[in-house]
């Protein structure tokens, strides 16, 4: 728990005197010394943050602003960083994917090549808590560049000596992959607005981003199962006709 002064207004309310902050999940709670509540923030609502030596400036939505001051500046500093990385965590991303779930042990190597780019991405975004840091993890001109590699090397695998073949399937292979391509050029657009936005709507910016992120997913989701179909590889074990399996269980109870 960290001690300021404070100051601002938050729907005409003006705001002043000392408080107690403290995170706790999904709120940013002041309460005047002793207890008594003054303020909570739902971080949702967190639409940019500055930090300057010994002063945090929360811009939330509707145009109110919170200043947030203290002569201590390490405490500022950390309750900056921890205010960040809450704000800034990342939604999940593949839960909902069917596609990855199911061909994740399936021991194809073109599954794991198809997106080893985006997970590889969302581990080094995981890991930082800045939301620069994150929109830099997934270099949309990175991911391109790896998918258009996976497209040419998936073709030239099936058809090394057969160049028209090889040709072919990587035609129909770049058609199975364009809605990623369209996706991630909409990802660099919402990059550029993060990178460009001022500190006031920052976050605000880099939610919008999260959004198209998680569309990246679900179309290389859907991307996959089409490329998958065109080179018949199937993740699971095809079930035995009905009558031999009657069989099997007649010889059992011999």
């Amino acid at each position: 728990m960290t001690v300021v002064a404070v100051g601002g207004l938050v729907r005409g309310r003006e705001l002043t005197g000392e408080a107690e902050v403290a995170l706790e999940g999904e709120m940013l709670r002041l309460a005047r010394p002793g207890g008594r509540p003054m303020l909570d923030i739902p971080i949702r609502l967190i639409e940019g943050l500055r930090h300057e030596g010994g002063q945090i400036t929360l811009f939330l939505a509707g145009d109110d602003a919170v200043e947030l001051m203290a002569d201590d500046p390490v405490g500022l500093r950390t309750l900056a960083r921890e205010l960040l990385a809450q704000v800034c965590a990342l939604p999940e991303l593949t839960r909902a994917l069917r596609a990855l779930g199911a061909y994740r042990s399936s021991g194809f190597a073109e599954h794991d090549r198809f997106f080893s780019p985006l997970l590889n991405a969302r581990r080094h975004a995981q890991a930082a808590t800045e939301p620069l840091a994150q929109v830099a993890a997934f270099d949309p001109a990175v991911l391109r560049a790896r998918l258009d590699e996976l497209v040419r090397r998936t073709a030239a695998d099936r058809y090394p000596e057969h160049p028209p073949a090889r040709r072919a399937l990587e035609a129909e292979l770049q058609e199975c992959v364009e809605p990623l391509a369209a996706r991630l050029a909409a990802l660099a657009g919402a990059a550029s607005v993060v990178r460009d936005e001022s500190d006031e709507l920052r976050l605000a910016a880099w939610r919008q981003w999260t959004s198209t992120l998680a569309e990246v997913f679900v179309t290389a989701d859907r991307c996959w199962v089409a490329t998958a179909a065109l080179l018949r590889l199937e993740p699971y074990e095809t079930p035995r006709p009905w009558w031999r399996r009657v069989m099997r269980r007649g010889e059992r109870t011999r």
